[in-house]
């Protein structure tokens, strides 16, 4: 079965980027990274690291593309990921990593694609225990369910209300699924009923992803939290034993992989610790070279 591993990035994101190559490599797998407005020298660094480069534009027009072309280049990193079994060619399985991940454990990648070459997709619901939304922002819940009935309309909205969101951060699928074309006729929908993307609109490609997946039926094996650990949900814990990132809750599991998100990117955080010692470490960021500076602690 070949797959090939895909990310994108602007110039912003690269130091993120550069993590998630790193914590890739004992992987030695096929790799092609979305240049969404790289540096020459940052390219030149995807290089040396034997990245695939490729670029891409959005096909259709919307109400909104004056404002991503000019002043939001990032959000293409949201709008090529339907149109992956395109821009990436010659491999069974593509397996999509956010720039602002990383795997603590590199083989939850290969599981990843090897579950959605059997099945035809795997990726992970933002389901947890210990996420804030399941603890004490149960708004939330409103917020989410407001925002599919203004992007694909009252109807579809009404049938998503009770459906937990699967992330589209971390996820594997054919080349061949029948996702791709729904997910791009969702998209598109979706785009043309809003003026201007904000943090209310930005969903809109996992929104069209999770309609896609919900209203075609595709086959999804779910896997757990671990191997796409939203922070910005619940911060993880550092395992002083352990020296790893794992569940801040009981039994402590061990993050495969971290999605640190956006509004955590560049900000320092205490993180609860497990094991002897004090309960806390930090502040430390969450980017991989921050985290492997917890070792010498």
């Amino acid at each position: 079965m070949g797959f090939c591993i895909v990310s994108a990035s602007d110039a912003r994101y690269f130091e993120c980027l550069q993590g998630l190559l790193e914590s890739l490599r004992p992987l030695a797998a096929p790799t092609t990274v979305i240049d969404l407005g790289l540096r020459a020298e940052q390219r030149a660094g995807l290089d040396a690291y034997g990245v695939s480069v490729r670029t891409f534009s959005y096909p259709l027009e919307y109400p909104a593309r004056h404002q991503v072309e000019t002043t939001f280049p990032g959000f293409g990193a949201m709008l090529c990921r339907p149109y992956l079994s395109d821009i990436v060619s010659g491999h069974d399985v593509i397996l999509w990593l956010d720039a602002d991940t990383w795997a603590q454990h590199p083989p939850a990648v290969l599981e990843l694609a090897e579950e959605a070459g059997r099945h035809g997709m795997a990726a992970v619901p933002e389901v947890d225990r210990g996420y804030f939304k399941f603890v004490e922002g149960g708004h939330v819940w409103d917020v989410e369910a407001e925002g599919m009935r203004r992007l694909f309309g009252a109807e579809i909205g009404a049938r998503m209300r009770h459906v937990p969101v699967v992330n589209s951060g971390v996820w594997a699928a054919r080349t061949r699924s029948p996702l791709w074309a729904a997910w791009r006729r969702h998209l598109q929908d979706g785009l043309a009923r809003i003026e201007v993307i904000d943090d209310a609109t930005r969903t809109v490609e996992q929104g069209a992803f999770n309609v896609a997946l919900r209203l075609q039926g595709i086959a999804l094996r779910r896997f757990p939290v671990t191997y796409n650990w939203l922070a910005c949900l619940a911060l993880p814990a550092w395992h002083r034993e352990k020296s790893l990132l794992v569940d801040p809750n009981p039994p402590h599991d061990t993050i495969r992989i971290l999605h640190i998100s956006t509004h955590l990117i560049g900000k320092a955080m205490v993180l609860p610790a497990v094991g002897a010692g004090t309960d806390r470490v930090g502040p430390v960021m969450l980017t991989r070279g921050a985290i492997a500076g917890l070792v010498r602690i």
